[in-house]
């Protein structure tokens, strides 16, 4: 008997200490989105062979009861294989928005040379390698179980709390940037806006920690404490980075939090006393007052700068994104390749002094580099989270919980999405990933014996 229960723990045991260290491992050398930082030299390779040992030790069972997970992953790496496979040269002249490259091939005598769709090979390779890492901790979040989803959160936190506790420091002193090119407040990652994403996911994560404790450890007080904290603390930290984008996740993240929290207190989950009440309106207003603080003295950068946005106007970008996505269409450019398409099209008013890496549009990059095989994905993943948002109103409660903190992260992911490239980063794709663990755990047993009948 102890043999069989040791035989059933043994393996999520086994996948909870591997998505661990690859949580741990990726946000310590993937904070950046750009492809030259040397410390993908470890990561990639670790991504991939963490994958392959996930994907040995599963079963038909496994496969069936979570085959959205596992088609999720297979589409995401047949996507750029497909885009790298050589095509032969008539079929490859066909495709649009390949002129200037054709020209150029005339030009050194390799027009009749097999080509590949991307029209950066090297850059679809990148992010096909970029893929695994993120993969791995998706499989491994679903092999887990339930029993590390709290477990999973807590790691989070404290590497929020970390990102936190660095920025800080680069604030104050002014050093302690880990990466080359990086923001000058940006915590663990190289840009202010992906810490500022990362770090609007704590009032999140600390509600549904608390959610998932036994409700004899529920102080409401207490923990009513922590949540407004984690919203103060949220607050600051954005402020200081400068992220205009981050504040509209946080107000995101705080909205429903606040929205959980008066669902909680009317099914009488929490009891808060007028005391208390008194409290958190007054930690409200130190909120206002400390963001109006900074506001007035210009140290919050974030608020400033919204109020002179114009200073970063994107449009043209997007624009020229976008009209030439439909060009590209519907086959795209490739994956990776937005840099080198964008320069070939770039006109005098889209200029800068720095080169555009990204559209900072990540819904226009993706229709412009993956073309109608990625709009087809991004539908079917959209499809799917709305489904899963449906069908886990009638999940059993321990699922539920994490599953409204899976939906809330795409959701801000959704959001951020919409004007920068969070997800160009292996740390807050690793996060995605996790999220959409989460999501799947809800509703996945539920279809599986939905199956079996």
């Amino acid at each position: 008997m102890k043999n069989d229960q040791r035989m059933q723990v043994m393996p999520s045991i086994y996948y909870g200490i591997i998505l661990a260290f690859a949580i741990i491992m990726t946000f310590a050398l993937g904070g950046s989105s750009r492809s030259d930082v040397a410390a993908l030299i470890l990561l990639r390779p670790a991504g991939i062979l963490l994958l392959f040992l996930i994907i040995s030790q599963l079963n038909k069972q496994d496969i069936v009861r979570n085959q959205s997970i596992y088609a999720l992953a297979i589409y995401i790496l047949v996507l750029p294989i497909i885009q790298l496979i050589p095509l032969p040269s008539e079929l490859w002249w066909s495709l649009p928005g390949r002129e200037i490259t054709r020209a150029a091939l005339d030009t050194i005598g390799l027009s009749a040379a097999p080509q590949p769709i991307s029209m950066v090979p090297s850059a679809t390779q990148n992010a096909f390698y970029f893929m695994f890492m993120p993969i791995a901790i998706m499989i491994a979040s679903v092999k887990a179980g339930q029993d590390f989803i709290l477990t999973t959160m807590q790691l989070l936190v404290l590497i929020i709390f970390s990102s936190i506790i660095l920025s800080a420091y680069q604030y104050a002193s002014g050093h302690g940037r880990i990466y080359p090119i990086n923001s000058p407040v940006s915590g663990l990652f190289a840009n202010r806006n992906h810490h500022a994403v990362f770090v609007s996911l704590l009032p999140i994560l600390v509600w549904s920690i608390i959610k998932s404790m036994p409700k004899i450890y529920r102080n409401s007080n207490i923990l009513g404490f922590v949540i407004i904290s984690s919203i103060l603390i949220m607050m600051v930290s954005i402020v200081i980075s400068g992220s205009r984008m981050g504040l509209f996740c946080a107000l995101i993240s705080s909205l429903f939090v606040i929205y959980q929290l008066l669902v909680d207190y009317r099914q009488k989950e929490f009891f808060v006393d007028r005391k208390f009440i008194i409290f958190m309106a007054a930690v409200v207003t130190a909120i206002f007052g400390t963001l109006t603080f900074f506001a007035a003295s210009k140290k919050g950068t974030a608020l400033f700068r919204l109020l002179n946005a114009n200073e970063d106007s994107r449009l043209d970008v997007w624009r020229l994104t976008f009209a030439k996505s439909l060009e590209y269409f519907p086959f795209g450019s490739g994956l990776g390749t937005y840099p080198a398409v964008f320069q070939i099209y770039e006109d005098n008013g889209s200029l800068r002094p720095t080169y555009s890496n990204h559209a900072h549009n990540d819904w226009v990059e993706l229709l412009l580099t993956t073309g109608l095989l990625g709009l087809v994905a991004a539908v079917a993943f959209v499809t799917w989270v709305v489904r899963v948002c449906v069908k886990m109103q009638s999940a059993p409660s321990p699922a539920r919980v994490p599953a409204k903190a899976g939906c809330m992260t795409l959701v801000i992911f959704a959001v951020a999405s919409l004007v920068d490239y969070p997800l160009r980063t292996p740390a807050l794709a690793a996060v995605l990933a996790i999220a959409v663990a989460w999501m799947n755990a809800a509703t996945a047993n539920k279809n599986f014996e939905a199956r079996r009948q």
